[in-house]
């Protein structure tokens, strides 16, 4: 009898608890995707059949987009990770501390080389992809920004969305994964953030970034500084591009004339022509030209940074601790991540094909 115990004790799997917690955490994030794309869709299809004038409106898909993922689904997902009463997903409450304007100031440059590193990686992957698909995901943020109104494209990805996001991916999802200790919870937020996208033009970038905002959220267990930090990146990579280009990119005759551009200017009136829409177009041009250039400034000096600041970061040990070899079970085959996963990658191969 004794011994028939031991192997039935021996049969226990000690991260049961911490499996069932990680799932919770999975199943947290697919339902904010899934719950903000049925409700998404299901308001469009309402939308078209009761109210057809407004479904011609290029800003409403995105619209839409804000109220059901931002204000339904985060909200969603935050009540059930914070649903969870066993002892596994309370962490002790952080110590709040403050962080310096220095600090805050090499941690938001230091962003900049992962943020266009990143997007390079997806861009480059994303055009891969097409080879073989022929048409080319984007992020949709890429027709927002060429689409709607100023104040939407401002609204939308410098104000809620940084917020909204910091609090769920940040706050939430750290808060839940602290017990596993800080890099575990710095590393499987800033995945899920970067997953989440669901599109290879966000995935590298918004991974990368995501380390940093965890970072400074583990750092000081405030939000602020991540939000404020999401705020200014998605002000300068985002915001200031929209309004560099919208009048140019609205231009049609002079995106048409340079489009059709096929032979070098011979006649006077030829050359006069050119000339006149090089005019037209040189101002853009400077201003475009000395964005980038500070964007290359602000890369460099991010380099720089993080050469000489990346082993000042101490990671505190969790409470909890998983042996690797047990890793994949408990974390990588928890049903809810496992979902979770499949269901992004799915929503990724979808929007290749779809595009």
């Amino acid at each position: 009898m004794e011994n028939e115990n031991k192997k039935q004790s021996g049969c226990v799997n000690p991260y049961a608890p911490d499996k069932k917690a990680f799932s919770r955490i999975g199943f947290a994030c697919l339902a904010v995707s899934a719950v903000s794309l049925a409700l998404e869709y299901g308001l469009a299809y309402l939308i078209k059949n009761y109210y057809p004038d407004l479904i011609s409106r290029s800003w409403l898909p995105y619209v839409l987009q804000v109220i059901c993922l931002y204000i339904v689904s985060i909200p969603l997902g935050i009540c059930i990770i914070r649903g969870e009463k066993q002892v596994l997903m309370i962490a002790p409450k952080p110590e709040k501390s403050s962080m310096s304007a220095y600090d805050f100031f090499i941690s938001l440059i230091a962003c900049f080389p992962l943020m266009y590193g990143g997007s390079l990686i997806g861009t480059i992957l994303n055009n891969i992809l097409s080879g073989f698909t022929g048409k080319t995901s984007d992020s949709g943020l890429t027709e927002l920004f060429s689409i709607g109104p100023v104040w939407l494209v401002f609204l939308i990805s410098v104000v809620i969305g940084p917020i909204m996001e910091e609090i769920f991916f940040r706050f939430a999802l750290i808060e839940a994964l602290r017990p596993w200790g800080w890099k575990a919870a710095m590393w499987i937020s800033a995945g899920i953030f970067g997953i989440f996208h669901g599109n290879l033009e966000q995935l590298f970038y918004a991974t990368f970034i995501g380390l940093i905002f965890g970072a400074m959220y583990l750092k000081t267990g405030k939000i602020r500084y991540s939000a404020a930090a999401h705020m200014i990146l998605n002000f300068f990579g985002g915001f200031i591009p929209t309004l560099l280009t919208k009048d140019v990119v609205g231009d049609t005759e002079l995106i048409n004339y340079f489009q059709n551009l096929t032979y070098n200017p011979e006649t006077e009136e030829e050359i006069k022509e050119f000339a006149e829409y090089l005019s037209r177009i040189a101002p853009y041009s400077v201003k475009i030209l000395a964005y980038y250039g500070v964007i290359l400034g602000l890369i460099v000096s991010g380099i720089i940074i993080i050469r000489i600041y990346r082993k000042d970061f101490r990671f505190l040990p969790g409470e909890r601790q998983i042996e690797r070899s047990a890793v994949g079970d408990t974390f990588f085959l928890a049903p809810g991540i496992m979902l979770f996963i499949v269901g992004s990658v799915a929503l990724m191969i979808v929007n290749a094909i779809a595009a």
